[in-house]
């Protein structure tokens, strides 16, 4: 009898962790929290995008993040969980990182462009922030400024 009396609450146990798993699992579907689905351009002062490199946003206060590529033209999509999906609403600081690939390529054959100040490349640096809420913006952008020195 002791036996048949401890496998009960073991079962019951079991279907409750089980239930709770698949709560939790269902919960993480398309009805999580409300997304804003945020793109933009980064630009140097006088127009010429940044060429290539990688836009973080910080939820401020929070852990979240999200990221974007930037491309050749400066242009960038935010994904928080999964690809285009945007940012959570809130207020975000951004750090941006440019990427200059040219290792394998001969000196006469790099393209010069200009290069991206140090500063954005922290979130305590970059002095941007943004806020977005589920009535925008959508579209953003972000100016920047050249490294000390030019490019």
């Amino acid at each position: 009898m002791i036996h048949r009396a401890m496998a009960k609450p073991r079962t019951v146990v079991a279907l409750f962790l089980m239930a709770a798993v698949i709560s939790a699992h269902l919960g993480c579907g398309e009805s999580g929290p409300p997304m804003v689905k945020v793109s933009g351009v980064v630009r140097f002062a006088d127009g010429t995008p940044l060429d290539h490199g990688i836009i973080q946003l910080q939820q401020i206060g929070s852990p979240l993040m999200a990221k974007g590529e930037v491309d050749r033209q400066g242009r960038f999509s935010l994904s928080t969980r999964q690809a285009g999906d945007g940012v959570e609403p809130g207020k975000y600081r951004a750090a941006i990182v440019q990427l200059i690939l040219t290792d394998l390529l001969p000196l006469d054959q790099h393209q010069h462009v200009k290069r991206l100040d140090p500063k954005f490349a922290s979130f305590e640096t970059s002095e941007l922030e943004f806020e977005f809420t589920l009535d925008g913006p959508t579209e953003i952008v972000i100016p920047v400024t050249e490294a000390p020195g030019g490019g």
